[in-house]
């Protein structure tokens, strides 16, 4: 299973449990009906914005739904999880300090 059809299926998973219907997830994200299906189907990808704002909103993370350890991301960034790269490579850039906590918490 690639990445976006994880990411995919948690959120589903997640605003089932929370007893939402279609209707009301796609109003709680701020998206019309027909454009989350479009993202649902796969035709659309998500962005890793929006899997960190439906995290948010649905009272997860966004390593929950991404089945990620550590994923650092800026507001410049346009990375895409998409069907046709599911072992795509995300560059960061990180100070020392960040590195520092980062292998922190992976140790």
């Amino acid at each position: 299973m690639d990445r976006n059809t994880y990411a995919l299926n948690k959120i589903k998973e997640l605003y089932k449990e929370k007893k939402l219907n279609i209707n009301d997830f796609s109003e709680l994200i701020g998206k019309s009906r027909s454009a989350w299906l479009r993202r649902e189907s796969g035709e659309v990808p998500l962005t890793l914005n929006e899997i960190e704002d439906i995290a948010q909103k649905l009272g997860s993370d966004f390593g929950t739904i991404t089945h990620s350890a550590v994923i650092t991301q800026n507001n410049y960034s346009k990375t895409v999880l998409s069907n046709n790269a599911p072992n795509a490579t995300i560059t960061i850039q990180l100070s020392q300090e960040q590195l520092g906590k980062i292998i922190e918490v992976i140790q």
